[in-house]
């Protein structure tokens, strides 16, 4: 079966996962494989819309690692936390044609457990490579759709504006309103300008509350020290975003050890830009170019990287976890020692990419191209990975 993509509303996904529904239940109305569920918790979590905290407190009783039942006196001995499952009973079901929440419900697993059983399967052979394979893609593609391109707008009705403006009264300013309630710069505009808008307070008096005042920030060239851009701003990344909003070229730019989280650089030019040490978490770097730029020891938890160029560009040390690199650009990139865990890399292009002790634990290499790409020393828990080297 060929994998098909679904496209799935943000705020739909948020409301069913916030109205208590289980992964079946999810799984059963989005019409998608445990894989699926896993790729639309990331992007949640990973654009901010859905806090971490939510998705750990979804951890129950249903299990996530299983022992197939094939021949009782070859079972290894088990310890209470794994499920014996027939596998008589779930090879009758597969080929039964039954769903991935199917079978959670019926074995009382998890959508890891799901993708537990079936690795168990492949295994020990009860299944065919290729059978597998076809299982873990079909409906594995899953797009987070804000449905109108401007998230921002509704985000912001699901805030209590009055906490936020009782937060703001009490000295809050805005790098704190952004940590509180997981925002970018944008979504915080759009929540300030609902304030005044819905006549809570005049703009005067917000301003005065706010009042930390603009400074002055600049740009400048790695190398020579010329200024590329400068301006008054609230943060260094919020004259970042204004640069990278009119087209400015930021190519070797000096930003190491900046606070650059949670911004819009969609589209931005900093190929050789020094980025070392920078905080880049949540940051959308969607089309950006990047390539050769310098991320060394960098934190891009959740960053949004879908189809950037990072060619070349050195990430060793950089903290990658559940970041969205679909079809992103990496020819020759450094990834030593970085964390991928439960990064989406799938349909990415890795070639002569260096892996040397790279964390890949859950992460997503779905149809990625790994020519040349040597995983000695990985440290992994990822069947794409496995697949790839087992390739190599």
């Amino acid at each position: 079966m060929v994998a098909r993509t679904i496209r799935i509303s943000a705020l739909e996904a948020v409301r069913s996962i916030r109205s208590g529904m289980d992964d079946a239940a999810l799984m059963d109305k989005f019409g998608i494989s445990a894989d699926g569920l896993q790729s639309l918790f990331r992007q949640l979590a990973a654009a901010g819309i859905l806090a971490q905290a939510e998705l750990s407190k979804r951890v129950g009783e249903k299990l996530e690692s299983v022992i197939v039942d094939v021949d009782q006196s070859e079972l290894p001995t088990m310890s209470s936390a794994k499920r014996l499952v027939d596998g008589a009973a779930v090879l009758k079901l597969i080929r039964s044609g039954a769903s991935d929440a199917e079978l959670m419900k019926e074995f009382n697993l998890s959508a890891k457990g799901v993708r537990s059983l079936f690795t168990k399967l492949l295994n020990l052979r009860l299944i065919k490579p290729a059978d597998f394979q076809s299982r873990m893609q079909v409906q594995k593609s899953v797009i987070v759709d804000d449905d109108s391109g401007n998230y921002a707008r509704r985000a912001s009705q699901e805030v209590n504006i009055s906490e936020l403006l009782a937060e703001i009264k009490s000295g809050a300013d805005r790098a704190v309103l952004q940590k509180r309630y997981l925002v970018s710069i944008n979504e915080l505009d759009a929540l300030l300008n609902r304030l005044v808008d819905e006549n809570l307070i005049i703009q005067e008096e917000l301003d005065a509350l706010l009042s930390r005042p603009s400074r002055s920030f600049q740009i400048k060239h790695k190398s020579s020290g010329a200024t590329i851009f400068s301006g008054q701003a609230p943060c260094i990344a919020a004259l970042v975003e204004r640069a990278v909003a009119q087209g400015i070229d930021l190519s070797e730019a000096d930003l190491a050890g900046k606070d650059l989280s949670r911004a819009d650089f969609s589209g931005a030019q900093m190929s050789r830009a020094n980025l070392r040490r920078t905080n880049l978490l949540r940051t959308d770097l969607t089309g950006a170019t990047l390539a050769e730029a310098d991320l060394q020891s960098s934190d891009m938890l959740g960053a949004i990287l879908y189809k950037t160029n990072l060619a070349g560009a050195n990430l060793s040390d950089t903290n990658l976890t559940m970041a969205y690199a679909v079809w992103a650009f990496l020819p020759g990139a450094n990834l030593s020692e970085a964390n991928l865990s439960y990064a989406d890399f799938s349909g990415s292009n890795l070639a002569d990419a260096y892996f040397f002790e790279t964390i890949l634990d859950g992460t997503n290499l779905l149809g990625a191209y790994v020519e040349r790409v040597g995983l000695e020393s990985t440290k992994m828990n990822s069947i794409a990975v496995k697949a790839f080297r087992m390739r190599d």
